[in-house]
């Protein structure tokens, strides 16, 4: 409540008396104690009175210093509001609620944003990690961080810091799936490497060149592979690494194979041709690896933007049901307050007061028209944002085989 005009003059005597009077006649740096004015001057009392407030705290009635002492207290951001304040005044110009509240509130959204970023990075795992994993610890730490910045985040009325905190997660997400990937082709590696020694080490001893050996060649890779399946933890690109290991075993394999005399060359055809239909199946196993990882990048997505939406429709209803306790805490105010204009025979106050009630009831009734506007608004976003998603899923996603490449790979099996 701004004070009246006739008052401005005294208060501004009274928040530079301390320039204009001193408490010792002694010389020093000009600067005393504020505390020292209390000895000689009476403490200042201003009463404000408004109609909109109830003295209650948490449902219980309390006293006028005990609600004064509660509506004093420290609230966290209203620094950056005093601060501005003071600097537009200071500058000889008129401060504007509106603008310094939109500039804390950004301030304030900002600071929102990063929490919630953080929150969401803290709470991600080890990698590498299996893809279901990273999905389940992605959908959890997403949805806490949205929750986390609605409960900090105010005026945000374009949304645009929720936008720009769904587009960081996003990125941050992928980011994190880019590096399990990684984790993920580095652990497999790691892990062939070890598991292959042993053949290595029986190949360059002359083990499989001698009757017989491209058997026990054979009998040892298929354990080697055996071994890597066993082993848990490998992550997301482990058929795929196992792939590209069978693929730069070939002329190791053809190599062992041409050197068996003990084969004949019906029987060095036939293990050629069986050799081909290990790595058919082998490819058939990466691309349905690829195809349930871009099955789950999907439902991630749909998730992600479903839980989204969830946060700001409540977020705009819970606004707008505070908003409007507001209104109508305002109103019965206005209606006891022309009651008793009424029953003390001021009439034209009352009407005046009427028209403001008027309002009032008007405003109660936009409101809650504006609760549904707001809904369908919410559900309207939600669908376009889900198009243009799957719009850039299409354009991402590579075109399924067709009938007649599908049916050569399964003629190749067979």
């Amino acid at each position: 409540m701004a004070p009246p005009r006739f008052l401005s003059p005294t208060i501004s005597f009274v928040s530079e008396i301390s320039t204009h009077i001193r408490m010792k006649a002694q010389a020093g740096d000009g600067f005393e104690d504020d505390a020292q004015y209390s000895r000689f001057f009476p403490k200042f009392i201003w009463a404000v009175r408004d109609f909109t407030l109830e003295l209650k705290l948490n449902g219980q009635e309390v006293t006028e210093d005990d609600y004064l002492e509660s509506a004093l207290a420290r609230r966290k951001g209203f620094g950056s509001l005093v601060q501005s304040y003071v600097g537009t005044i200071g500058s000889g110009q008129v401060p504007c609620l509106d603008h310094a509240v939109s500039a804390m509130a950004a301030m304030e959204n900002e600071a929102a944003l990063r929490e919630a970023l953080a929150h969401y990075a803290a709470g991600m795992g080890r990698l590498p990690a299996e893809l279901g994993e990273v999905s389940a610890a992605h959908g959890t730490c997403e949805g806490d961080a949205l929750r986390l910045f609605m409960q900090r985040s105010f005026k945000d009325e374009e949304q645009e810091f929720q936008k720009r905190l769904v587009e960081a997660i996003k990125e941050s997400y992928g980011q994190l799936l880019g590096q399990n990937e990684a984790a993920s082709k580095d652990s497999c590696c790691t892990l062939l490497e070890t598991l292959s020694a042993a053949v290595q080490k029986q190949l360059s001893d002359g083990v499989y060149s001698q009757p017989g050996g491209y058997e026990l060649y054979l009998r040892d890779r298929s354990q080697v592979v055996e071994d890597f399946r066993k082993t848990p933890n490998k992550g997301v690109k482990a058929e795929e690494v196992l792939e590209q290991f069978l693929a730069s075993k070939r002329s190791e394999a053809e190599s062992v194979l041409n050197v068996d005399k003990k084969m004949t060359e019906a029987e060095k055809d036939l293990a050629t041709q069986r050799q081909k239909a290990e790595m058919l199946e082998q490819q058939r196993k990466v691309a349905e690896e690829k195809r349930l990882q871009t099955e789950q990048l999907m439902k991630d997505q749909e998730r992600s933007h479903q839980e989204n939406m969830k946060q700001l429709e409540a977020k705009m209803a819970e606004e707008a049901a505070h908003a409007r306790r507001e209104v109508e805490r305002a109103l019965q105010s206005k209606l006891k307050e022309q009651e008793a204009m009424l029953q003390q025979g001021f009439k034209e106050m009352a009407q005046m007061l009427g028209e403001e009630i008027a309002d009032l009831r008007k405003e109660i009734t936009d409101s809650k028209e504006q609760e549904l506007l707001n809904t369908a608004k919410v559900f309207a976003k939600a669908l376009l944002v889900a198009c243009d998603a799957w719009g850039r899923d299409d354009e991402d996603t590579p075109p399924p085989p067709s009938r007649s490449q599908a049916g050569e790979r399964t003629g190749r099996r067979v």
